[in-house]
């Protein structure tokens, strides 16, 4: 008896959302002996097709996340045949197109409304399931998820490099409304810069870089740290958020305006 899917496309976020959906796809990859192929989509306005040399910013930030796609894979589909792959554009438009060009048998993917999420916000996940001609499995979070910091903290957030003028990360924070900033140099976290910092420095923004003004004194949380432990880090070490790490590895952030969303909608 033929396989009933050969391909299965897994388009995912950088959190544990993922990683259920990966674990789905092994355990279906294994009794059907099908591919699995890992998708980020890093959502940009412009189409890279037409915007070539846009989509060469982009590359360095596409890199590190395919090494994240062939670590999660490393992990959770060992025994799966399975390629990692990362793509420029609107989310719901490129795993439509991915699904179609390969073509893939059968799309599983996280279910999820957290406010941060790259992926399936608002209509996205109905326009990928109205997209698409094959069958497709949602993974919704468990009940129990939700009470953790990675269920409510901002996975691969805007960072700034500790070379970066200070100005940058003003402007940063200014479009993102942000009141902190994760500092990354080579891929690593090596600090925070809050909005405070930068006000302090305002007489020299245009002569400090981030590296001048942040804090390398950090004090970090584990994704499945819940999210009552974790308002009591903020609270403790008056900080207006936590970077997040896993197996020495920054896969997010989470501030104090995420807990309280956390808190009045697990209530």
């Amino acid at each position: 008896m033929s396989s009933m899917f050969k391909k299965i496309l897994c388009p995912i976020d950088l959190d544990p959302n993922g990683l259920a959906a990966l674990d789905y796809a092994e355990d279906l990859a294994k009794l059907h002996d099908a591919d699995v192929i890992i998708l980020h989509v890093i959502n940009v306005a412009l189409d890279p097709k037409s915007a070539p040399m846009y989509a060469q910013e982009f590359e360095p930030q596409a890199a590190e996340i395919r090494a994240k796609l062939n670590e999660m894979g490393r992990k959770h589909l060992r025994d799966v045949r399975h390629e990692a792959r990362v793509e420029l554009g609107e989310p719901a438009s490129v795993i439509i197109d991915v699904a179609r060009s390969l073509p893939a048998d059968l799309l599983i993917m996280p279910s999820h409304r957290r406010r941060f999420s790259r992926f399936f916000l608002g209509s996205i996940a109905e326009t990928v399931m109205n997209g698409v001609e094959c069958p497709v499995l949602t993974v919704k979070n468990r009940k129990s998820d939700r009470l953790s910091v990675a269920a409510w903290m901002s996975a691969d957030p805007v960072t700034v490099s500790p070379d970066a003028p200070l100005t940058e990360a003003q402007r940063l924070m200014r479009e993102g409304n942000f009141r902190t900033l994760p500092v990354v140099a080579n891929g690593k976290l090596v600090g925070l810069i809050t909005d405070r910092d930068v006000r302090s420095a305002s007489a020299h923004l245009e002569d400090m870089k981030v590296a001048q003004a942040m804090s390398a004194d950090l004090v970090t949380i584990a994704p499945d740290t819940s999210i009552l432990e974790a308002s009591k880090h903020l609270a403790e070490h008056k900080h207006g958020a936590l970077p997040v790490i896993e197996d020495g590895r920054f896969i997010g952030i989470i501030s104090t305006e995420d807990l309280l969303k956390a808190f009045a909608e697990v209530r």
